[in-house]
C-alpha cells in the first residue's frame, strides 16, 4: 500500500476510535480527546494540507464530520492518482 494512503488510513482509524469516545461524562476526558483530535488535525496538515485554507483547518478541530470529509476526500484523491499510474 502507498505510504500517503496508509498513513491517511491511520490517521482515520484512530479519528473514529475517538469519536466513537468523545461523548464522555468527565471533562478531563473529553478534554483530552479534543487535544488528540487536534494532533490529529495537525498531522493531516502535515502530510496533506497543503492545499487547505487555515479556515478549513480550524473548522476540522471544531467539526469532526468535516475533517472526516477532507481526510475521505484526501484518500479519494491519492487513489484515483494510483489508478491513473496503472
Amino acid at each position: 500500500m502507498d505510504e500517503k494512503i496508509e498513513r491517511l488510513w491511520k490517521i482515520k482509524t484512530y479519528a473514529l476510535l475517538l469519536k466513537n469516545n468523545r461523548e464522555s461524562s468527565h471533562s478531563g476526558e473529553a478534554i483530552l480527546i479534543q487535544a488528540e483530535i487536534d494532533y490529529l488535525v495537525d498531522e493531516f496538515q502535515t502530510g496533506f494540507g497543503d492545499s487547505l485554507s487555515s479556515g478549513q483547518l480550524e473548522k476540522a478541530k471544531e467539526d469532526f464530520d468535516f475533517f472526516l470529509t477532507l481526510i475521505d476526500s484526501a484518500l479519494n484523491h491519492l487513489n484515483a492518482k494510483g489508478e491513473e499510474k496503472t
